[in-house]
This record gives structure tokens, sequence and C-alpha cells, in this order.
């Protein structure tokens, strides 16, 4: 068992000199900039449109009308002869 993680220890510490070798070296930035200029470039725009139409607004809030106030109802079931 502490052979196993002592290997593992050494397989992590080469790969990590070979990924700090690979961010140095700057390789994936260098292939992502050619892919946009050989594929790209000649899609991109380089302005931005911006719609400059006014909106009207009313100035002030449009305000309800006043609610009626109801008139109070009677509590329960209506007897028969009573209609609501």
């Amino acid at each position: 068992m502490l052979r196993q993680s002592m290997c593992f220890l050494w397989e992590w510490a080469t790969f990590s000199r070979a990924f700090e070798q690979f961010a140095q070296s700057k390789l994936a930035k260098r292939v992502h900039a050619r892919i946009v200029l050989t594929y790209a470039k000649p899609k991109l725009v380089g302005h931005i449109s911006r719609d400059a139409t006014a909106i009207e607004v009313p100035k002030k809030p449009v305000s309800k009308p006043a609610a009626q106030p109801r008139k109070p109802r009677k509590r329960g079931r209506p007897a028969k002869s009573e209609v609501r």
C-alpha cells in the first residue's frame, strides 16, 4: 500500500511539472488565436448597433377610479324565502 501511494505522488509530481511547462509555453492561447484568425475572423463584426428610438411615456401615472363601497352582506346560509 505504501508503494502505491508513493507511486501516486511521483505521478502527481510529474503531472504538475508537465502542466507547469504547458502553462508557461502558452500553447493553448496560441492555438486559440490561430483558430479565431482562421475560421472566425471573416465573420466578426467590429461595431455595436443600438436602438435609439424615443419611447413615449406618460409624465404622471393614471389614477384608478375610486372603488365603490359594498354594503355588508348577512352572514350564514340564506333562508328558503330569502334571495341574495
